[in-house]
């Protein structure tokens, strides 16, 4: 049960009711993880049999050269949410980006734009910088 102190801290009651609302509120929740345990479960071979078809989808995008196409039952989109730069070696960047006074790849971290066009220009990443992109792809009736 659940001890409330009044205003006068002396005496100790039980307020049973929050106590039933505890006690409820406890269950509800194991019930939505047990449910969401369930769900997963069958949810997983999903997840990974769209991710399959998502790779399909891309490869074909690929080969053929284009970011979006109209086939039969939709529409293929492919899009770039963001690019990223971030350090694999903060020290060797930092010491390139000194030595060289190319303080414009630098932001509050590597900027992603200027380290793909020093890339670009001299065929590698500036030292310490490893590039992220994500692709999406949307697929619309």
């Amino acid at each position: 049960m659940l001890n409330a102190v009044d205003n006068n801290d002396e005496n100790v009651r039980t307020d049973s009711r929050a106590d039933t609302l505890v006690m409820e509120l406890l269950r509800v929740r194991k019930r939505r993880a047990q449910r969401a345990e369930i769900y997963k479960r069958y949810d997983e071979p999903e997840k990974e049999r769209e991710q399959i078809l998502e790779g399909k989808l891309f490869e074909f995008l690929d080969r053929i050269a284009a970011k979006s196409v109209r086939v039969t039952n939709g529409t293929l989109i492919t899009s770039t949410s963001s690019t990223s730069a971030s350090l694999a070696d903060k020290d060797a960047f930092m010491r390139h980006v000194i030595g060289s006074g190319q303080f414009e790849l630098l932001e509050r971290r590597a900027n992603a734009q200027a380290c793909l066009d020093f890339a670009n220009e001299n065929g590698e990443l500036p030292p310490g910088v490893k590039i992220n992109t994500r692709r999406i792809l949307r697929v619309t009736e």
